[in-house]
């Protein structure tokens, strides 16, 4: 009895594959029977539909999937697909974008997702799967349908509407909002008086999705009678989608009547989406509602968009009441109906009884700049209240007022040190676009508050005419803050006439003024103060002899060894720290000793500053030091000790290093890959492998790295193995690695793998071949590529011509034609040929195929508008900067690096905000290539980006930008922009 039904099913699966592949090879019909196309199965086709038959879940999953990434070449799969949209058994693996991640799934999401990615072809069958299929092939075709968004399927998907089953209802409801076909609005009309609710929600959601004026009756209907309030609540949405003024006597009904109260809200805004101005009186009633605080909040949004300024008069009733988040909102609307109205308003409230809104007035007054206002905000500098003179001196600093400066000088001797601060800063803001303004005289004021302030000022504008006035104050004034404020602004102006009066405030009898005075030599960088700074290290206080040893870091003096190597038995660790970072800078082979000494502090920042400095320095003589840290029980030590064995590149290292791969830390472990790559020793070929297997993304990504430096059969196998990593990072950076390889063995094995059943491996081993031959050829370019049946037109399409000029060649109009062809790898081998080729006329017929609908042709044209490097393109491809596809946008970002037009600079900055990592990183590449100094802003502000790589390549190219490093330390970088902006400008 097993023997017959195992033969049963055998035979059931040959006819199955005989139907399936018999008819796909003629002609699909649609329901009446009309030809739909007709296609011929290439070989690959069929090979995949027949294991759409196999036992196995997983086989036909993956089947399922490589049909789905051949697109609309697999039309000829589409009957065998659509038999397994009901295989509900489960997967151990989920597909995604040209990647395939662990986790589970069902085949039939893997055979939806593949009739999606096929696309037309497949609508007639759902469409028969819709009338015929059992419950579930019912609902999930109506999905499908409605993934398609194919207009061929509405009929079939409103007869779902009225079937009995709620599930496929619901499904075709969605399915018929996502095509958005005003054929459809009769029938879901008819739909709103389903006796479910859930459907008859849904159906509101289409009519709304829709946005046809044909529905609004029947949602009026809907809103006033539906006994559902949920389903009421999505009518009043859509009636706003629609903003249709049909729509208005029905939500003005239901505004105020307590049955609806629920809803209120969604039907207020509603009224603010239709913007008629007849809806204002009775949005002005609800704004003098004592009802819920969220519905006049959404009636102060309606009056906004309506914009109708009969409003005003109530929003300015709201703006005095007793809310203060009311209040600010009625006065942010009154500001967008009428700003002139507004400003006149803020003007009254500053003057007000009430201190919040005096506060608000102020705030909001600072926002506009009107200038119509200064008189008015000079006078409340006088306020009672300290946040109001704060808010007030703010906006006079943004609105940059000369005449404010008095007024401002006063208030630094406010009793409130908070107003002196924003007092401060607006004289900085004024002083600063204004050198005719000068505050000298105020250095002698009586009040220290203000000759501190003052002092401060004079540092942050950088204003030398005050460099005497300073050196006085710094010297004889009594106040030890106006002292030390002194101190800190001679240091930002760096002036070398301050530098002896500096030297005697390492005197001072304040530890601070005399910490300011070394902070202020370090920045000077003068060598006079390196015998006062080495001396400063003998101080009673830590904070001197810290900053004493910072500057002497800045100074990068040999002469300061002995006063450095000393600060390493300092009691304090972050002398010593610095000192091990001094020690470095001036690279002494003189203080290896002290430095391993360190190695063994008690204070871990110490011993991992210790095993950095030796790294700098590169002397062998740390090697044994180092390796023996490299068991230290701090990571860090770790890490750096195997960072130093890199830099070193001493042979002696490589079986600790070896050892050290094992590390429970990824960070250690990441390290020691690269020291691995560094030491270039064919010991570390199996350890590099190995980790390429490790569970840490950062650790495969530096071995792949690493392996950049070791080409062998054993190293290529592991690199094209890892081709399938799950991290998309991982797999560029094996790519970039496998394409240094061009042995004769090693392109042999790398078209071998041209055969295999994977479809990632294949993509990028192809991609790979393509990029290391410089012409394409039959021989060179992978066959497994183009997925023609037409060996022939498969030549004619891969083999291009080696041309030295264009003249010469009679391929350039072919190629020309090429670009237009239906078949989107013709287009994509011709976009290449054209960019080798070098010639500059190419450029206009690939700048119309920026907007191909195939993602890998957009890729393909970048691409190669990059490496023409014509600025006539640049416009165009700063449009493509915001490309639906992250591969397009990451490819843009690398051709404008190529091209290095400031034009698209600013647009490179907002990329650095993009959502996908990749292109983030590829912009911060791109702007450290065009070296324009309005990016090191926001490339500073990127340092705190998520992805470590983003981080890394963000540090390099604000090195490239200001041939300065100071790692991903923001406030260094800062201090640096602040320092240089005016001089770079």
């Amino acid at each position: 009895m097993k023997i017959f039904w195992k033969n049963a099913i055998c035979l059931m699966l040959i006819i199955n594959i005989t139907w399936g592949i018999s008819f796909a090879k003629n002609t699909f019909a649609d329901a009446d029977g009309k030809s739909v196309l007709s296609l011929q199965l290439s070989e690959k086709v069929v090979n995949e539909s027949k294991k759409l038959l196999s036992q196995d879940a997983n086989t036909r999953a993956e089947a399922a999937y490589n049909l789905g990434l051949m697109k609309e070449k697999a039309a000829g799969a589409v009957p065998a697909l659509i038999k397994l949209i009901d295989d509900q058994a489960q997967i151990n693996w989920l597909s995604g974008k040209e990647k395939i991640l662990p986790g589970k799934s069902y085949v039939f999401e893997e055979v939806l997702k593949a009739l999606v990615n096929i696309g037309d072809a497949s609508v007639p069958f759902l469409i028969q799967t819709l009338k015929n299929g059992n419950s579930f092939m019912r609902s999930v075709s109506a999905q499908t349908l409605g993934k398609l968004k194919s207009s061929l399927a509405v009929e079939a998907l409103i007869m779902s509407l009225y079937e009995p089953d709620a599930w496929l209802k619901h499904n075709a409801a969605v399915a018929l909002s996502n095509i958005k076909d005003v054929y459809s609005v009769e029938m879901l009309i008819g739909v709103l008086d389903d006796e479910n609710p859930e459907i008859r929600k849904y159906a509101v959601i289409a009519l709304g999705q829709i946005k046809s004026p044909l529905a609004v009756k029947a949602l009026s209907l809907v809103l006033t009678a539906d006994e559902d309030m949920n389903v009421s609540k999505k009518a009043a949405e859509a009636l706003g989608n629609i903003k249709d003024p049909a729509a208005l006597g029905a939500l003005l009904s239901v505004l105020n009547r307590r049955k609806y109260a629920r809803i209120r809200n969604k039907v207020i805004s509603a009224l603010g989406q239709l913007q008629d101005k007849r809806a204002t009186e009775k949005l002005i009633n609800v704004l003098g509602s004592a009802g819920n605080i969220s519905n006049i909040e959404e009636a102060v949004k309606a009056l906004v968009k309506i914009g109708d300024k009969s409003a005003i008069s109530a929003l300015r009733v709201l703006a005095v009441g007793q809310d203060i988040s009311l209040a600010k909102l009625a006065l942010n609307a009154i500001e967008q109906i009428d700003k002139l109205q507004s400003v006149k308003l803020l003007i009254k409230y500053l003057k007000s009884d009430r201190i919040l809104l005096r506060r608000q007035a102020a705030w909001m007054l600072g926002q506009g700049r009107n200038p119509d206002a200064v008189d008015i905000l000079i006078a409340a500098m006088r306020d009672s209240d300290p946040i109001v003179r704060s808010y007030t001196a703010r906006a006079l600093g943004k609105m940059k007022v000369t005449r404010a400066v008095p007024g401002l000088i006063n208030l630094l001797s406010d009793r409130d040190q908070i107003v002196g601060n924003y007092a401060a800063w607006a004289l900085v803001r004024i002083c600063s676009v204004n050198t005719d303004i000068s505050l000298i005289e105020n250095i002698k004021h009586e009040n220290r508050q203000v000759r501190m302030f003052i002092a401060g000022i004079f540092g942050q504008i950088g204003d030398k005419r005050a460099l005497k006035e300073l050196i006085n104050v710094l010297l004889y004034d009594g106040a030890r803050q106006v002292r030390y404020y002194a101190a800190w602004a001679l240091g930002k102006i760096k002036d070398n006439r301050a530098v002896e009066p500096l030297i005697r405030a390492l005197k001072d009898e304040d530890h601070v003024v005399r910490s300011y005075a070394a902070w202020a030599l370090g920045n000077i960088r003068d060598n006079r103060a390196l015998k006062p700074l080495s001396k400063a290290i003998d101080d009673t206080h830590w904070s001197l002899r810290y900053h004493a040893v910072k500057a002497l870091e800045k100074l990068q003096n040999p002469r300061a060894f002995g006063a450095l190597t000393k600060a390493l038995d300092d009691e304090n660790w972050l002398v010593r720290f610095h000192g091990l970072k001094a020690l470095a800078r001036i690279k002494d082979d003189r203080a290896v000793s002290d430095i391993i000494n360190a190695l063994k502090d008690p204070h871990p920042s110490v011993r991992y500053q210790a095993a950095w400095s030796l790294g700098i320095i590169g002397s062998s003589r740390a090697v044994n030091s180092l390796l023996i840290a490299l068991k230290d029980r701090h990571w860090k030590t770790r890490y750096h000790a195997a960072k130093s064995l890199g830099e070193i590149q001493d042979g002696r290292a490589i079986a600790g290093l070896i050892n050290a791969s094992y590390d429970k830390h990824p960070a250690v472990r990441s390290q020691v890959m690269e020291s691995l790559g560094k030491l270039r020793r064919p010991q570390a070929v199996e350890i590099l492998t190995r980790a390429l297997r490790d569970r840490q993304w950062t650790v495969r990504y530096k071995a792949a790295e690493a392996l950049a430096n070791f080409e062998n059969k054993q190293t290529v196998e592991a690199l094209i193995k890892g081709l399938q990593d799950t991290d998309d990072s991982i797999r560029q950076r094996i790519v970039r690695t496998l394409e240094k390889f061009r042995s004769k063995e090693t392109r042999g094995k790398l078209k071998n793998e041209l055969k295999t059943s994977n479809p990632i491996t294949r993509k990028y081993v192809a991609d790979i071949l393509r990029k290391q031959d410089k012409v394409y050829s039959k021989e060179s370019y992978p066959k497994a590529e183009a997925e023609k049946s037409d060996e022939k037109k498969q030549e004619e399409i891969l083999v291009m011509p080696d041309l030295e000029t264009i003249e010469s060649n009679p391929g350039f109009e072919k190629l020309i034609k090429d670009l237009k062809d239906k078949n989107s790898s013709v287009r994509i081998k011709a976009t290449s040929s054209l960019a080798k080729l070098k010639d500059l006329r190419a450029v206009k017929y690939l700048m119309p195929m920026l907007k191909d609908p195939d993602s890998s042709v957009r890729y393909e044209v970048v691409l190669a508008l990059g490496e023409l490097k014509h600025r006539s393109c640049v416009d165009a491809l700063i449009g493509m900067l915001k490309d639906k596809d992250t591969s397009v946008r990451y490819q843009t970002a690398l051709a404008l690096s190529e091209i290095k037009d400031l034009k698209s600079v600013v647009s490179l900055i907002d990329a650095l905000n993009d959502i996908h990592w990749s292109v983030r990183y590829q912009a911060a590449l791109a702007l450290g290539e065009i070296k324009d100094i309005r990016a090191v802003g926001p490339l500073i502000r990127v340092l705190d980006d998520e992805n470590k790589l983003v981080r890394e390549n963000t540090v390099e190219a604000l090195r490239n930008i200001t041939g300065h490093y100071f790692g991903q330390d923001k406030e260094k970088w800062q201090n640096w922009l602040n320092e240089n902006i005016n001089h770079n400008r």
